[in-house]
C-alpha cells in the first residue's frame, strides 16, 4: 500500500510539480491550497508525511504546524517544510 502525503502549497505550479514527482515515484498524494484547506483534508484522512509551504496567506505553515501538533492525533505526524523563495 502506497505511502499517502498532503502537499500544502498556495503556489499552483509548484503545487503540481511536488505532487507529480511525488506521484511518478509510487507516493498518494493528496493536495491543499491553504493552511486551512490542509486542516481539513488531515481530519478526512490522516496522512502519513506532509510537506508544507511556509509562507501562505492567512494561516501559513509555521501556524499549520502549531495547530498539527496540538492535536493529539496529529501530534506525530512527520511534516516536512518545503519553500521557494524568490525575493532578495
Amino acid at each position: 500500500m502506497a505511502k499517502k502525503l498532503l502537499v500544502v502549497d498556495d503556489d499552483p505550479g509548484l503545487l503540481l510539480a511536488v505532487s507529480e514527482t511525488l506521484r511518478a515515484e509510487g507516493y498518494e498524494v493528496v493536495t491543499a491550497r491553504r493552511g486551512a484547506e490542509a486542516l481539513v483534508r488531515v481530519a478526512e484522512s490522516l496522512p502519513d508525511l506532509i510537506i508544507s509551504d511556509i509562507r501562505m496567506p492567512g494561516m501559513d505553515g509555521y501556524a499549520l504546524v502549531r495547530n498539527l501538533r496540538s492535536a493529539p492525533r496529529t501530534r506525530l505526524v512527520p511534516i516536512v517544510f518545503l519553500t521557494a523563495k524568490d525575493e532578495t
